[in-house]
């Protein structure tokens, strides 16, 4: 609720997921006016406030107690999912307040995944934390590079995203912590943009601000240059490539649930997507690899 995207419109897709995966339980948190037909495996919630996308977090958090994302997140636990095309801020202001944090992760990331390559490309912060700071930095690198492992990646590399590949290039932090990252097995120093698409990274390190624009380019960059090309197989190929790698929203990496943040505009194709991507990663007890990983990268 909030977002751009009515939940009416959504709802449609949402069941049709749901009837795929019936061994799970789901809460649906919907607004008292909107009803949906009743399936044993789940629960409707109502929520009588709900939070815009242009409110401040904190604001709106302390005064829409009912709203949708602060009765979900209050009443989560560790393993439960959630996913939502809320404000952003607040989503991430909001589980910071409800959610527990896996052992020694301080700043969570959003990470999404490409996968417009033969192995998905894993990049972190994408718009969970604005600023820079370069122990942040050095702790998404192990957070991504343990977040790649338990997806599946063998010795996964490590980039820093930068204005380019010289150490002395970029800002005070990352200067600061290129250096750092050099001890880490598998980091293969600084990257620019046209390094993710080559292969030569599969987990990309950047702040919530550069790697927010550099998604929403790389996206519209896409989707103009296939709106140039003539219909065909070609097309088709290279359209569904892309619309599996953005239908499936940004996961929250850090806490101990699966925390899942879509487009406030997504449609239901997208949407949909995301559910079951958060859905297969859950299956896949996801986040207790990641902890595996994590313990070993800490020792």
């Amino acid at each position: 609720m909030g977002s751009e995207t009515p939940p009416e419109v959504l709802i449609p897709s949402v069941l049709n997921v749901i009837q795929k995966w019936p061994s799970f339980s789901f809460l649906l948190y919907l607004p008292e006016t909107l009803s949906v037909p009743t399936l044993e495996n789940v629960t409707v919630i109502t929520c009588s406030q709900k939070i815009a996308m242009d409110d401040e977090p904190r604001k709106a958090i302390k005064q829409n107690p009912k709203s949708s994302l602060v009765q979900a997140l209050k009443g989560i636990s560790a393993g439960d999912g959630f996913i939502s095309c809320c404000n952003t801020g607040a989503f991430v202001l909001a589980s910071g307040l409800y959610v527990s944090k896996l052992p020694g992760v301080h700043r969570p990331a959003l990470v999404a995944e490409m996968s417009l390559l033969q192995s998905p490309v894993y990049i972190l912060d994408v718009g969970g934390t604005a600023q820079r700071a370069a122990q942040q930095l050095q702790e998404w690198a192990y957070l991504g590079k343990g977040y790649a492992e338990a997806r599946g990646t063998r010795s996964p590399k490590i980039g820093l995203l930068n204005i380019g590949v010289e150490e002395m290039k970029g800002a005070e932090e990352h200067r600061e912590v290129v250096e750092k990252l050099f001890s880490m097995s598998h980091f293969v120093g600084n990257i620019e943009p046209q390094d993710i698409l080559s292969g030569k990274v599969d987990v990309v390190v950047t702040d919530g601000f550069s790697g927010n624009i550099l998604l929403k380019s790389f996206e519209a960059i896409s989707l103009y240059w296939l709106s140039q090309m003539p219909k065909g197989d070609v097309r088709t190929s290279i359209q569904s490539k892309m619309s599996d790698s953005m239908q499936q929203g940004a996961l929250l990496v850090g806490y101990e649930a699966y925390l899942m943040k879509c487009h406030g505009s997504s449609s239901q194709d997208t949407f949909a997507g995301a559910l079951t991507k958060l859905l297969s990663l859950m299956e896949r007890s996801t986040i207790d690899k990641l902890k595996e990983h994590l313990l070993v990268g800490q020792a």
